[in-house]
């Protein structure tokens, strides 16, 4: 299993979705809520890396029954076949982009219709609420979120340091 300690030092790669358009328009209005008092936790791409990175792991079967639980959840919910869809998009760990590709591909080896539209915005719709929705749910995302964003807060700390060019 990756050890979360080397994402801050990996190469970062764009993890695209179109998801419902109620998605993205949650993700931005939790992002908002999340500034209220933490605006470093507010962007979109800290909030879908956290999610990634707490939840999504094609190596780990208990991750993996997890998922494929909450897609069937989502399949019978009110977001399911929506649309009206955007693009949801953030820059991530490499890794991170891979366990969601490992993810669909072993779900859909169940039998599931898994894509990463689907996964991406079921992930959204069962862990990306409001305080006032659902408190209990709200403060696990504030701890994942804020864990993520101190591990790639690193990255600018222990990142090498361009040296500038010598001059004549």
């Amino acid at each position: 299993m990756e050890d979360r300690a080397l994402l801050a030092d990996e190469r970062q790669s764009y993890l695209q979705s179109d998801v419902p358009e109620l998605a993205l328009a949650r993700v931005k209005l939790v992002s908002f809520e999340l500034a209220d008092e933490r605006e470093h936790l507010r962007r979109h791409q800290t909030i879908l890396g956290a999610l990634v990175g707490a939840r999504v792991d094609h190596t780990d079967q208990v991750k993996l029954d997890e998922l494929a639980d909450l897609l069937d959840d989502y399949r019978a919910g009110p977001w399911h076949g929506l649309a009206e869809v955007r693009r949801l998009s953030a820059r991530v760990p490499a890794s991170l982009k891979r366990r969601v590709q490992g993810s669909v591909l072993a779900l859909s080896a169940t039998g599931r219709d898994a894509s990463t539209r689907v996964l991406i915005a079921a992930l959204v719709w069962r862990h990306v609420v409001t305080e006032g929705e659902d408190p209990a749910g709200f403060a696990r995302l504030v701890d994942i979120v804020g864990a993520y964003h101190q591990e790639m807060e690193r990255r600018s700390l222990t990142a090498p340091q361009a040296v500038p060019a010598p001059t004549s």
